[in-house]
């Protein structure tokens, strides 16, 4: 998703020379890549379920954003400067985390995604479509 803490990012690593932080880098987000985030949805799906239950579908990760930063610039093969603003977004909270107990409980699932190749594959994905955005 565009314009989304990941895809700025990633666009910032990719095209320029320094990347902002609109705060302080400190905040955390469980990140999944839509092809796990479906997988997971259909294993709850399938489920014979007597009565509505919520169930967080997500990785059960937490990665600050300095981290990201930091894992962009590696797979990326790049390093420029950052600089963050230190402004918290109002209603966004500083940590996301997902509990993913009652996922493990209906499904039986206790894999843990693989941030890296999933976020590789996002990378490579946004460079084949700049590419081809160019013409």
């Amino acid at each position: 998703q565009k314009r989304l803490v990941l895809w700025e990012i990633v666009n910032q690593v990719l095209t320029g020379n320094e990347i902002t932080i609109q705060g302080t880098g400190e905040e955390t987000r469980d990140f999944i890549h839509v092809d796990e985030f479906v997988r997971r949805s259909l294993r709850v799906f399938a489920q014979p379920l007597s009565q509505s239950v919520a169930v967080n579908v997500a990785s059960g990760e937490a990665r600050t954003i300095n981290q990201l930063v930091e894992t962009v610039m590696r797979l990326t093969a790049k390093q420029i400067p950052v600089s963050r603003k230190n402004n918290a977004a109002p209603g966004n909270p500083s940590i996301w985390k997902a509990s993913i107990q009652k996922y493990q409980e209906l499904t039986g699932d206790l894999s843990i995604p693989s941030f890296e190749t999933d976020l590789i594959n996002c990378i490579d994905r946004w460079r084949e479509q700049g590419a081809n955005s160019r013409g």
